[in-house]
């Protein structure tokens, strides 16, 4: 069997076993889910990088369990729901740990249908079904959205010479794969409002009624249902054991909340209040238990139950536009099918943005011309000379539209282009000069306060002495640059820093003082010395011989 060159709706087919306990071993009996319109296959590889120390490059890329998650998308056709199809029937508690398989088979793109032998199949086995979604919409199909969550992945290799393929998608479709003969595809008028339920207006603390007294949480019966959605999110939590890699289960987080959400086109307003109330030794409820059930023509039934409470609610619409937005706006949205376009309020709409005053940033840039002798000036002027004509033909062209074909002076225009031409050259030359005028001020002031940061960080600095500072300020105020002035004041003071260590005179003053108590201990340590080494015997004969008196 040759490959496909793509893959398309009529070649694809999903089909789904189950359901199957927790603890039984996989279903293989396949079933295709008919009025399918979309499946999409995700699968995630859990990697978790490990590194070890003493290594900069990665130790090991450690591979957890893959995660695959299946979305399939169905319109409600009077045929059997995914959730049903995955789960089985009864009260979610007595289904919560079923699971099933799904298998996607691609088919031959030549064929008509999905019968025969498949050249390509995948299988996610066991799954479990993950969140479910209803959506009944008043302008469109009633769908079901499904999400199914697994581990395992598996495409089956699928040749010629080994159909396993014999079994696996041959004989899968339904003999009669059509919709439900009674109900067909389900819209908005195969909604049973006698046996649907939905939550009606009525007065706080008491039976629902037909007036609102305060905030009770339902619908006024003015109002005309546009939208019902339905979800549920079964919030599947894997369990697993000592000894095994895949998780043995994937068990329900019970509760299971619900939540639906109803669009209507208000008549009166929402009228629902927002009642607050300070009473002692009460608990004053504004909101009234309601029911939610959609009935069906077909016989589905989606039961909420009866005691489904108002969490939110939100007035929206009557806003002053009334109309077409901008462009963006216009190219931006996705148009429905069978949508009709009013192309004169369109062509009003793109005419009024582009009648927008037309903006011409030039810069004069070498061409690269090296053929002949014109200089890149006279080609620039010339590329110029064409766009300003271009924009004064549109402009004169949009203000008088008969003068298309009415005969021009060339000379004039060329004239005028010229002119206009010598009037930006000026206008260019004079922005250039004060840019220059900028930019050296902007220099003279970041010189003057980088010299004022430095030498108020020299004279702020306790280590040095004044004549230190003095210095350093000087030297300071004679840098050229900020640069400059930022290395003298390090170079400086780190020069003299390198005698922080002693204590010096901070002052003149002080160095004064200093020095002259130094002279008094000079002297006084001479007097000791001299009074020490006097020898009595010696200062006798000094005496007798005239030396000393």
């Amino acid at each position: 069997m040759a490959n496909n060159n793509r893959v398309f709706y009529a070649c694809q087919s999903v089909q789904l076993a189950g359901p199957s306990g927790s603890n039984a071993p996989a279903n293989t009996d396949f079933t295709t889910i008919q009025g399918l319109q979309s499946v999409g296959i995700n699968t995630n590889f859990n990697l978790e990088p490990i590194y070890q120390l003493g290594q900069l490059d990665l130790y090991e890329n450690f591979e957890d369990i893959p995660d695959v998650e299946v979305s399939l998308n169905k319109v409600l056709d009077g045929m059997p729901t995914i959730y049903s199809m995955a789960m089985g029937t009864g009260d979610i508690s007595a289904v919560a740990e079923n699971r099933c398989s799904v298998r996607l088979t691609i088919h031959d793109d030549t064929a008509t249908d999905a019968s025969g032998p498949a050249i390509a199949a995948c299988e996610i086995q066991p799954a479990y079904l993950s969140s479910v979604t209803y959506n009944f919409p008043s302008d469109g199909n009633f769908t079901e959205d499904v999400t199914i969550v697994g581990n395992n992945k598996s495409w089956l290799n699928l040749t010629s010479s080994q159909p396993s393929a014999t079994d696996i998608g041959a004989g899968m479709r339904p003999a009669a794969d059509n919709p439900n003969s009674g109900a067909g595809i389900v819209r908005r008028q195969m909604l049973d409002l006698g046996r649907s339920k939905f939550p009606n207006s009525g007065t706080a603390g008491g039976a629902d009624a037909s007036t609102v007294v305060t905030a009770s949480g339902g619908i006024p019966s003015q109002s005309k249902i546009q939208s019902v959605s339905m979800s549920m999110d079964l919030g599947r939590e894997e369990i697993y054991s000592l000894g095994a890699r895949l998780p043995y289960t994937r068990f329900v987080n019970f509760p299971v909340e619900v939540t639906c959400d109803i669009e209507t086109i208000a008549a009166t307003g929402d009228m629902v209040g927002a009642v607050e109330s300070e009473e002692a030794c009460a608990n004053p409820k504004a909101l009234i238990d309601k029911q939610i059930k959609v009935q069906l023509c077909d016989g589905s039934s989606f039961d909420l139950g009866k005691k489904c409470k108002l969490q939110s609610v939100s007035y929206e619409g009557g806003d002053t536009g009334g109309g077409l937005g901008d462009l963006d706006d216009l190219l931006s949205e996705p148009l429905q099918e069978g949508t009709e376009i009013d192309m004169d309020n369109l062509a009003e709409t793109i005419a009024s943005m582009l009648e927008e005053e037309m903006q011409i940033d030039y810069t004069p840039r070498p061409t690269g011309h090296i053929q002949g002798k014109s200089s890149p000036n006279t080609v620039r002027e010339y590329e110029m000379e064409e766009v300003l004509e271009d924009r004064l033909e549109e402009e004169e062209l949009s203000k008088n539209p008969d003068k298309e074909d009415e005969d021009e002076d060339p000379v004039g225009a060329v004239n005028e282009l010229h002119e206009t031409i010598a009037m930006l050259t000026k206008q260019n030359q004079q922005m250039e000069s004060v840019l220059t005028k900028l930019e050296r001020h902007l220099e003279e002031s970041l010189l003057s306060n980088a010299k004022l940061l430095y030498q108020n960080r020299t004279l702020g600095d306790a280590s040095l002495n004044e004549r230190q500072k003095s210095k350093i300020v000087e030297a300071i105020a004679n840098a050229e640059s900020t640069k400059e002035a930022k290395q003298l004041f390090e170079t400086l003071k780190a020069t003299v820093g390198s005698n922080s260590g002693k204590s010096g005179p901070k002052s003149l003053s002080e160095s004064v003082n200093r020095k002259s108590n130094l002279s008094a201990m000079l002297n006084s340590r001479q007097n000791i010395n001299e009074s020490k080494s006097v020898d009595p015997f010696l200062e006798k004969m000094q005496k007798l011989a005239g030396i000393k008196k």
